[in-house]
């Protein structure tokens, strides 16, 4: 979602040296796929990953439509 961009293009713009104060949150669920979790860590951000196995990931996808560029969302 828009917090993973977020903190994406903020560790873009810190480098190396200043990915530690790119902080933020993971919620993991279930099925969230190591790799994933992997890849995010070698980034060197300070990243919360908040498991919960008793629930799955949430997954939405966000789409922009029409003149205003309308965000609209479907879980």
């Amino acid at each position: 979602g828009a917090g993973s961009y977020a903190a994406i293009g903020a560790r873009l713009v810190a480098g190396e040296r200043y990915a530690k104060s790119v902080s933020w949150i993971v919620d993991v669920g279930s099925d969230f796929p190591r790799e994933f979790r992997s890849t995010i860590e070698s980034w060197g951000t300070t990243c919360l990953f908040r498991e919960d196995g008793n629930r799955l990931t949430t997954r939405a996808w966000n789409g922009y439509s029409g003149e205003n560029e309308h965000r609209g969302e479907v879980l």
